[in-house]
């Protein structure tokens, strides 16, 4: 009896852990499911508690149970895609996955630099929850990716 019951106990522990996790979504997916994808300078990254205030704080944390998001303030460079047509403006905001048990200054690094989102809809939100950010590098495959997706509709 008690032996089925640590197990029971040990199993519920884990579920807090699994929930945060994000099936991975292959690149050729995402430019697919993409409404806006865009080249973007990253001019700031801050964090957003409950109240919207403002903090710099590094250790701020995000995760189930907290309503705290991490926000990375975006400048348009250049349009890679726009189905919908929706008009980006010069500066806008996106929010990494409330979800996720991170911290704020794990997303310090993405200051100052030039990446590329995939976005979806009139909110530029993220196509997926933990794989709308890429790379310069990844820039010529998902521009063939867009190619091919506009021959494959």
């Amino acid at each position: 009896m008690y032996k089925h019951l640590t197990v029971l106990i040990c199993l519920l522990m884990t579920l807090p852990a699994t929930a945060t996790q994000v099936h991975k979504k292959e690149l050729e997916e995402l430019v697919m499911e993409s409404d806006i994808i865009v080249e973007v300078d990253i001019a700031d990254v801050y964090g957003k508690d409950k109240f919207s205030a403002i903090s710099r704080d590094p250790e701020m944390q995000t995760g189930p149970g907290l309503d705290n998001e991490i926000v990375l303030y975006a400048c348009f460079s250049e349009l890679l895609l726009n189905v919908e047509n929706v008009k980006v403006p010069k500066c806008f905001e996106t929010t990494i996955w409330k979800k996720w048990h991170v911290s704020l200054g794990s997303f310090f690094g993405y200051q100052s630099q030039r990446v590329i989102l995939l976005l979806k809809g009139e909110g530029l939100k993220r196509v997926h929850p933990g794989h709308f950010i890429w790379s310069l590098e990844d820039k010529g495959r998902i521009i063939e990716l867009i190619k091919k997706r506009d021959t494959v509709k």
